[in-house]
């Protein structure tokens, strides 16, 4: 029996047999049961220090990151623009925001407090410190990263880097979302029919078709919408997704 099958079925006893005879649903009759969300926990902010607005009008919120169940803040429009996009990205495997390291420099004791410390899915560990360009360089950003590289090192992060409005644009930030708002679905059959079907599928492929070749539709379009996020498909970051973009199937034999 397939893990398809297995997980259609709701599992199998220690047995081998199905705990109880019902049925096979098919895909189609999956897609034709409404689908709700579930009611899902997500963890606290694990922030050493909770953003607070620095000016009035100024951004401050949090985001749900739905493949890591976390409240994550942001204290920024800009933060908030490169936050969704590092949810979003499959190459990450964590991020934490406001971590807090003390250090000796000039003979005083200095804290420093990074935006994000975003780890990589082969541990590299980097700390982003997000500022539009021109706040940067009245501020000598490049100088402050340098120093903390110098004193704070690999207590924090392997390394140090900026984050301006140049690293990011309105696609990726629009793609983002929508992956994150799939992401938030939690629909772990769907997704795990999406991805049997992916293992059948042509190496490029498009949403539509992943909808159709799984029988799922649209809930199919959404599923492999989450899967982009844990690295099952990937497309050209600068394409806007719809149905008709054209994925790279990860999971194809």
């Amino acid at each position: 029996m397939s893990n398809l099958y297995a997980l259609l079925l709701g599992g199998l006893s220690d047995g081998g047999a199905p705990r109880e005879y019902r049925p096979l649903p098919t895909c189609r009759e999956i897609e034709s049961t409404p689908y709700e969300a579930p009611l899902v926990h997500y963890s606290d902010s694990v922030a050493d220090r909770r953003p607070s607005p620095r000016k009035r009008g100024s951004s401050v919120g949090r985001v749900p990151d739905p493949f890591r169940r976390r409240w994550i803040y942001f204290e920024s429009g800009l933060e908030h623009r490169h936050l969704v996009t590092l949810i979003a990205n499959p190459a990450v495997s964590d991020i934490r925001e406001q971590q807090t390291r003390s250090y000796l420099a000039r003979g005083r004791r200095h804290r420093y407090t990074t935006d994000y410390l975003v780890t990589f899915n082969d541990g590299h560990k980097v700390a982003y410190e997000v500022k539009y360009a021109e706040t940067a360089a009245r501020k000598g950003t490049e100088a402050l990263l340098q120093e903390v590289c110098e004193h704070v090192g690999d207590d924090l992060a392997d390394e140090y880097n900026l984050l301006t409005e140049l690293h990011v644009n309105d696609v990726a930030v629009a793609n983002a979302k929508s992956i994150i708002e799939c992401g938030r679905d939690f629909d772990i059959r769907g997704q795990e029919v999406v991805r049997a079907s992916l293992m059948r599928a042509p190496a490029t492929i498009t949403l539509a078709e992943i909808g159709e070749l799984s029988g799922l539709g649209a809930r199919g379009e959404r599923a492999a919408m989450a899967l982009i996020q844990q690295g099952a498909l990937r497309f050209d970051p600068a394409e806007p997704l719809s149905p008709t973009v054209k994925l790279r199937n990860l999971c194809t034999q």
